[in-house]
């Protein structure tokens, strides 16, 4: 509660300071292992270049349900995040997935330990293990859907140290996050284990506030332009935070569970195959 009640105060005072038409307020890092965080905010520089804006983070980083209430109240500007039905309907999306659908490519880490039994398991096999996952993060309400079970937590660095410690037996992870937060980590008894893949289809948007009806209209412009161009998967193939996961063709061997996500809205545009990525692909 003092942490809380010390957030919020710091927030209060912070903000006014930064309250002008030419500052846009991101959410902060979420730890060290946070390795994409970078490619979010990279990417939305390159989309405002030559633009008046400054990218201001949060002083502190918070939890993602409150960051989208920031959204809503307008002390965040603009976020990234999975979709799901109610956040297209309370938020300005920009329907351009950022990582091409590999958000739903959920690689397992694992304790290096545990690595060589799990590569034998079959779906139930996994249906039976338990996963770590954000508390509020809709991947919870996917698993849950399809029968896995899933122990959730509401911070993102604890889920690496439960892992560690036994209590739970996965952390799935995605394929665009995986090997940077693993290398943030630094942790040698943790390990991708990208013979298995848990697959559904699950788009990583920018979100803006509702406030700034034309500040998402530029960025939904410009990123639509990058993706059709090309310029997008260009960005994503040279940016350090996804080093590791190209080419795509190393997982035609993965051992692929396909997943339904009843979270996922009508609008999402599967039918525009320059705005995805495939696994097995040849980019």
């Amino acid at each position: 509660m003092l942490l809380t009640r010390l957030t919020l105060a710091i927030l209060l005072c912070w903000l006014p300071a930064l309250a002008s038409s030419d500052t846009l307020i991101l959410q902060s890092q979420r730890s060290e292992a946070d390795g994409s965080h970078r490619f979010f905010y990279d990417l939305l520089a390159k989309l405002l270049q030559g633009e008046d804006y400054q990218l201001q983070e949060l002083p502190e980083y918070v939890a993602q349900a409150r960051a989208l209430q920031g959204l809503r109240e307008g002390w965040v500007d603009v976020f990234w995040a999975g979709t799901n039905i109610q956040r297209e309907r309370d938020l300005l999306v920009i329907r351009v997935p950022l990582f091409g659908g590999l958000l739903g490519q959920r690689i397992p880490v694992v304790r290096q330990a545990d690595q060589q039994n799990y590569r034998q398991l079959d779906r139930q096999g996994w249906q039976q293990l338990i996963a770590c996952q954000g508390a509020h993060w809709p991947d919870s309400d996917i698993l849950e859907y399809n029968g896995f079970k899933v122990t959730r937590v509401a911070r993102f660095e604890l889920m690496y140290t439960m892992l560690a410690a036994g209590r739970c037996d996965y952390f799935p992870r995605a394929l665009s996050e995986v090997y940077a937060e693993l290398r943030g980590l630094n942790n040698p008894k943790l390990v991708a284990l990208d013979s298995v893949i848990l697959s559904y289809p699950f788009p990583m948007y920018f979100f803006v506030t509702p406030k700034r009806p034309q500040l998402a209209a530029k960025l939904e412009q410009r990123l639509q332009a990058m993706a059709i161009s090309g310029e997008l998967q260009r960005f994503r193939q040279q940016h350090p935070v996804l080093t590791d996961v190209f080419p795509l063709q190393r997982y035609q061997s993965a051992q692929v569970f396909n997943l339904d996500n009843p979270t996922l809205p009508a609008a999402t545009p599967l039918n525009q195959p320059h705005l995805w990525l495939e696994l097995g692909q040849s980019e």
